[in-house]
């Protein structure tokens, strides 16, 4: 897309003594440059609207929602206190948090069976529902007979949103099915942060 900048000279009577920046005025119809907005029914240079200019500018480069990964390391059978205004993030607006990928470190014990993943902070709404009603964020499949554990979320596609919390804090523990520790675990998660200026 050309800009287009035009300059006009004034005919005023004034004397030729006075600045000369005064008698000049720019005019633009790009949008970007003047932050002017006049109505959706102008015209930019390429023939479309202005609000089509503003519409693709908001679609673009203001998103609605964002997208924040955060990694935690050393989580284990006890209370995990994880300070999530450290990471640098704005999280007082948060409607999604979700599981992406772990690695889980086992003990000899843990050979078959599942470790949950649960959180208290998290609405349950977008837990993985239970009979205890525990905050299961995730539970995890044992199937492996090595002490290193991989898992990725196959169902990253599943957006489940909730009213909007404060996030500052977060306490994670992982429990195994056997009652026996998992001696540490590395987390990823994926944090949805409503994005207005309110």
């Amino acid at each position: 897309m050309d800009n287009y900048v035009q300059t006009i000279l004034s005919d005023d009577s004034e004397s030729d003594s006075e600045s000369s920046d005064r008698s000049v005025e720019f005019m633009t119809s790009n949008v970007g440059v003047m932050y002017d907005y006049r109505g959706s029914h102008e015209r930019m240079l390429d023939e479309k609207t202005a609000q089509h200019y503003i519409d693709n500018r908001n679609k673009y480069f203001t998103p609605e929602l964002l997208h924040h990964t955060l990694s935690v390391t050393d989580v284990d059978a006890s209370d995990k206190k994880v300070d999530l205004t450290k990471f640098g993030l704005d999280l007082r607006r948060v409607i999604g948090f979700k599981l992406v990928k772990a690695v889980f470190q086992l003990s000899d014990a843990n050979q078959g069976g599942y470790i949950d993943i649960v959180s208290n902070e998290i609405p349950y709404i977008a837990c993985i529902k239970n009979s205890e009603g525990t905050h299961l964020l995730q539970r995890v499949q044992m199937s492996t007979t090595n002490t290193f554990l991989y898992y990725e979320n196959k169902h990253m596609y599943r957006e489940i949103y909730f009213t909007p919390i404060e996030l500052s804090v977060i306490h994670l523990t992982c429990m195994s099915s056997d009652a026996t520790r998992c001696r540490n675990a590395h987390l990823e998660f994926e944090v949805t942060v409503l994005n207005t200026n309110e």
